[in-house]
């Protein structure tokens, strides 16, 4: 996950603007030769330089402010979202006669949408749904949300687990793999044995997501919601 967290920060560079629009079209990004192009140098028993990528990753100011949430019925129709204001509270001002607080300007010095990217896996085929999932928190949100994912979908572990599991980070600049408090040891030799410099940090990103590992609609029973345990808010569900 540390590589290829890396390998995706740097990979923004070549096609992020500083406006926020993208250099190149979406369905080049997420094409399976430019996914294969960008793991091509990944080795399992080392950890590869930020210095490796053309462009480097440079270190820039991400948005904190912001939150997100995950909404399913019993059909499978899903919503999953990731927004921001810019900044605590926007502006601090309220649109007169309207009671709404108004975002702040976005700008390339951490008030923008850089940081949000909500996930969901469903099979237009069969028509079901798998998974939904938003997290907020800054340059760490993608990598939460990737961390619960990747533990879900990939391994299959119980969303429970895969929520409370320590995560790791490393967003290119600086070269340095953060993770969070009581990570086993066992991780942590590991990713210091292939050349990673490792930190701890307190939190890494607040996810909320849907698991159906068995589908919806077909297996509403096999679902389950959870928001993160690390912050303060509500998962609920209704049976009608």
């Amino acid at each position: 996950l540390a590589e290829t967290a890396l390998r995706s920060y740097a990979d923004r560079e070549a096609w992020l603007r500083d406006d926020f629009s993208i250099a190149h079209p979406t369905e080049t990004l997420i094409s399976d030769r430019h996914l294969e192009n960008l793991i091509s140098n990944y080795r399992a028993n080392r950890h590869l330089s930020p210095r490796a990528f053309q462009p480097t990753p440079k270190q820039r100011a991400e948005n904190a402010s912001a939150t997100s949430f995950v909404i399913v019925d019993r059909a499978g129709s899903a919503v999953a979202c990731a927004f921001t204001m810019n900044n605590n509270f926007g502006t601090g001002r309220m649109a007169r006669g309207t009671g709404i607080v108004l975002a702040a300007a976005p700008t390339s010095r951490g008030k923008g949408p850089t940081a949000l990217g909500p996930v969901m896996m469903h099979n237009q085929n069969s028509n079901t749904l798998f998974f939904v999932g938003a997290a907020a928190g800054g340059i760490a949100a993608p990598t939460a949300l990737m961390n619960v994912f990747a533990r879900s979908v990939l391994v299959k572990e119980k969303l429970s687990r895969a929520m409370a599991a320590r995560r790791i980070h490393h967003g290119g600049a600086p070269d340095i793999t953060f993770h969070e408090p009581n990570l086993p040891k066992s991780v942590t030799a590991y990713l210091r044995e292939r050349g990673h410099q490792v930190a701890v940090t307190p939190v890494l990103g607040l996810v909320n997501a849907v698991s159906c590992p068995g589908g919806l609609p077909r297996d509403p029973g096999s679902c389950t919601i959870m928001t993160d345990p690390r912050g303060s808010g509500l998962a609920a569900s209704a049976s009608e």
